[in-house]
């Protein structure tokens, strides 16, 4: 609610209330498992949840153009974020075409959300805001104001528009606030969130993709330098959230991220 009040956005009277816990049944499992899900559909911290979630909804489509758009680097696969099986498709298209398809592996993370180390994940979210803001070519100070957040879309301006526009401070403030001020209710009881993305909160998907993306981008900078042979093997790799494939990769060129 302070924070709210700092930035200038009003709490509707049915949002003063605290997230709560609850659980979908896994039926693909047999016997099924549980999902818990803290739900922040109605709660204090919606209004700025929903702003973060178009902030990280935008560095997410800046990120992902700019490897697009690296030509320089067209031989080696820096990011392998997909929304959709499109990506899939049109890589297995593209092999078979060739008619030199070999092998395809495939992981999945068994606990994600769950696990991410809060003071790991503010810090690679930071380190990607500081990127954005600088316009993608890592100039030192950057070349962008504000991060300004309005009901149809979210764009860089020069200036400062009212309560709707954000510096990179305002934002790793954010960032940080929505990850460790995370409470929440299961009946009378209070509890706070120490470890892991709370699944209900809107930018968690983001959160989760730029968070491994940081790892997988410093993963191929590195081979790009040691054995950009292997680093190549890579060039088919995507990654949906939780569940990644590789094609192509030489057989078990990824390591399994079962953890």
């Amino acid at each position: 609610a302070l924070l709210c009040e700092i930035f200038g956005i009003s709490i509707e009277e049915r949002l003063k209330t605290l997230p709560f816990m609850y659980w979908l049944p896994k039926k693909h499992y047999d016997p099924p498992k549980a999902r818990f899900i803290i739900t922040s559909s109605a709660c204090r911290t919606k209004p700025l949840s929903k702003i973060t979630s178009s902030i990280f909804k935008h560095i997410f489509n800046q990120v992902r153009n700019f490897h697009q758009k690296s030509y320089f680097y067209k031989n080696y696969n820096r990011f392998w974020v997909i929304e959709n099986s499109s990506p899939i498709i049109e890589k297995l298209t593209r092999i078979n075409g060739k008619k030199n398809a070999k092998d395809i592996s495939t992981y999945d993370f068994s606990t994600l959300y769950t696990k991410l180390q809060h003071e790991d994940l503010i810090r690679n979210l930071n380190e990607i805001v500081d990127f954005a803001f600088s316009g993608g070519n890592e100039k030192k100070g950057g070349n962008r104001k504000y991060l300004t957040v309005t009901e149809f879309s979210t764009f860089w301006s020069k200036r400062k528009k009212g309560n709707n526009s954000f510096t990179k401070q305002d934002i790793k403030l954010l960032v940080s606030h929505l990850i460790k001020e995370t409470y929440f209710q299961i009946g009378n009881l209070l509890f706070k969130q120490c470890i892991g993305i709370p699944m209900g909160i809107d930018p968690a998907p983001f959160w989760a993709n730029l968070h491994l993306y940081a790892y997988e981008y410093k993963f191929i900078k590195l081979l790009m330098k040691t054995d950009k042979r292997k680093a190549m093997k890579f060039r088919y790799a995507t990654r949906f959230v939780d569940d990644e494939s590789s094609m192509k990769d030489g057989g078990g060129g990824l390591v399994e991220n079962e953890k």
